[in-house]
């Protein structure tokens, strides 16, 4: 009987793991819903949607308005549009262009709070993990907040581009005198990040010229299993910084040579944790979703992807006005 039983068991738990891995994948599906109906409704009452901040030296500053000068990154900016205006409103002191002991220490109490819908339940629950200003530096974390604790953390990455940097600098100075990406590329004839959100964008829905159906706008990021939970030299690049940063833990390039992957991928994880392939590991959309990863469309519409997806048309999917338009990309 004991060992019909345990045959019984053995066959019955591939099918409950299945369906338990089912429902954390439509949770994932819900939360990039939600994100995207933020953007748009972020869109719609600022005309632009989120921008992604400054750098990791800077976190949110709720004084500072939703455009270029917005310190924060797109998970900040879109708090208002996902139930969280406390949790944004931290810090706020009527002085944008002055940095505040009480400042300073609201925006610490906002980046160790973690928000459900920032997390995929198929890679770690939502709470404050160890990051990088804590553990190995803590001399560079965010100028205008404290950086001692545990901090919260994003599973999901904005579009930044379809190629190449999506930063420029840290910047060192407050208040931060850079030009836009705009007029940088202008001054050097050169042409800004071609995605939906990079650091100090202000994309607006009519600047998607290939269609909001047909351009991504957040999805998944790849990670490393050994690292959901922390953090560990070079391997960390891509979720060291609180999620109210920009950095690349908030944004994704989408390439053809850069395809997305999933976290268990052996390979991958080969190449997170050799130095030499850390750069393209951390630009990388990808999931911890077996057979598919998810992504947002400027449309607000949600589709799981094949890891095995055309890195032509995944490049496609991530330029916002390159003229060419992906009809098949097999979403579903």
């Amino acid at each position: 009987m004991i060992a019909i039983i345990g045959i019984l068991v053995a066959l019955l738990l591939p099918a409950v793991q299945a369906a338990r891995e089912a429902a954390r994948r439509t949770e994932c599906k819900n939360h990039l819903k939600q994100i995207g109906l933020a953007f748009l409704n972020h869109e719609s009452v600022h005309k632009h949607l989120p921008t992604g901040g400054w750098s990791w030296a800077w976190d949110g500053d709720p004084d500072r308005g939703a455009g270029e000068k917005q310190t924060g990154s797109w998970p900040y900016n879109i708090l208002p549009f996902i139930e969280e205006q406390e949790l944004y409103d931290l810090g706020s002191d009527g002085q944008p262009d002055v940095i505040t002991a009480q400042q300073k220490e609201q925006s610490a109490i906002r980046q160790t709070t973690p928000v459900v819908a920032f997390y995929c339940p198929s890679r770690r629950s939502a709470q404050a993990y160890p990051g990088y200003w804590r553990l190995e530096s803590p001399t560079s974390g965010p100028k205008n907040s404290n950086h001692s604790r545990d901090i919260a953390k994003t599973d999901y990455a904005a579009c930044a581009s379809d190629g190449g940097q999506i930063t420029t600098s840290v910047g060192t100075i407050f208040p931060w005198p850079w030009p836009s990406q705009e007029e940088v590329a202008k001054n050097n004839n050169t042409e800004p990040p071609s995605g939906i959100c990079y650091q100090r964008s202000m994309v607006k829905l009519t600047d998607i010229t290939d269609g909001t159906s047909k351009t991504y706008m957040v999805g998944e990021k790849f990670m490393d299993p050994d690292f959901y939970a922390g953090v560990n030299g070079f391997a960390h690049q891509n979720d060291h910084h609180g999620l109210y940063c920009y950095n690349w833990d908030q944004a994704r390039v989408a390439t053809k040579s850069w395809v997305p992957w999933q976290d268990q991928q052996l390979l991958a994880r080969q190449h997170y944790m050799n130095r030499a392939y850390a750069s393209n590991a951390k630009m990388r959309f990808g999931s911890a979703h077996p057979g598919v990863w998810h992504m947002t469309f400027c449309d607000g519409s949600v589709h799981g992807l094949s890891y095995n997806i055309d890195g032509l048309a995944h490049q496609t999917l991530g330029n916002r006005h390159d003229g060419v338009v992906v009809d098949d990309y097999g979403g579903r």
